[in-house]
């Protein structure tokens, strides 16, 4: 069975992705290694496999990145039914991406986030920055949404846009700097492809969650290491990723780097209630964990089948 980008959308919504996701990390019944890049020279093919409930489901995600950087935006996800020892779909296009990575931020904002959290900051109007607020506004009751990103007319239409799918009650605001942003934000998203760290750890309010999902090489950050270092507690969704990068990231360089918390155990936990006081700073690195695609193409297929 073959689906395609658009298909996706009608067949997995944000609310659905996220209770998914959540029994996904919850039932620990995957295997899921770091991505892979095969060299070909001029570019490179990146794969990110994984063998989900209990080895019933298996598969990998596949894109294309090329020496100018340019990633082949048509990715292809492959379902394998290890029961039936048959390819059972192939899903085209990187919505399912999309879908899954905002989810996952989703997960992070309900089990790391302050319970009574009502302003929401945003960093970024892309397409990462639009599935990581829809994913929030399933999890908190936010009053506030409040949006910068260096060029206006992008705040103006990513409001626009995303108001359409949100409640009447939820207000947007778009900010003209970046510090009316992080200085009110209860929950702050970081979504943008800066390549310098957007705001100093002073500007932080007490007791913010910051989902982190742009770049995070060494010398090119949206996240700088004073707020890493400023943090209580740094999770991630795919602690072997963060540990095997081809090249280090600035995490590395922090001292919480090796005190850094997987996703699946907070979720098994229950952090927010364990171990998280009132004015704790928490931040989520995103990553991308490998077979969380497989996972939820296999949701889409059982739908169809």
């Amino acid at each position: 069975m073959l689906i395609d980008n658009e298909e996706v959308v009608g067949l997995l919504s944000i609310a659905e992705a996220i209770n998914f996701l959540e029994e996904f990390f919850a039932s620990d019944e995957f295997i899921t290694p770091s991505r892979k890049y095969i060299d070909l020279k001029n570019e490179k093919i990146v794969f990110t496999c994984g063998n989900v409930k209990n080895g019933a489901i298996s598969g990998f995600r596949a894109y294309w990145q090329y020496d100018n950087k340019r990633k082949f935006t048509d990715h292809i996800t492959v379902i394998v039914d290890n029961k039936k020892n048959n390819i059972k779909g192939i899903i085209t296009g990187n919505n399912l991406g999309l879908i899954r990575t905002g989810a996952i931020g989703g997960v992070a904002i309900d089990h790391l986030s302050n319970k009574d959290s009502k302003i929401l900051g945003v960093l970024g109007t892309g397409l990462q920055a639009k599935t990581q607020v829809l994913s929030a506004l399933c999890t908190r009751d936010f009053k506030k949404v409040i949006v910068y990103s260096r060029n206006p007319k992008s705040v103006l239409d990513f409001i626009n846009d995303i108001s359409k799918a949100t409640p009447k009650s939820t207000e947007f605001i778009g900010a003209n700097y970046c510090k009316e942003v992080v200085t009110i934000a209860d929950v702050l998203i970081c979504a943008t492809n800066s390549k310098r760290p957007l705001f100093p750890k002073e500007w932080l309010k007490p007791g913010v969650h910051i989902n982190a999902i742009g770049p995070k090489g060494i010398t090119e950050h949206e996240i700088g290491l004073d707020v890493l270092n400023y943090c209580d507690f740094i999770v991630t969704d795919s602690l072997i990723q963060v540990h095997d990068y081809p090249t280090k990231t600035l995490l590395s360089l922090c001292h919480l780097y090796n005190s850094v918390i997987d996703l699946k155990n907070v979720v098994k936990e229950n952090l927010k209630k364990n171990k998280r006081k009132e004015n704790d700073i928490s931040l989520f690195y995103s990553v991308g964990i490998s077979g969380s695609e497989v996972y939820l193409g296999n949701k889409i297929l059982d739908k169809l089948y």
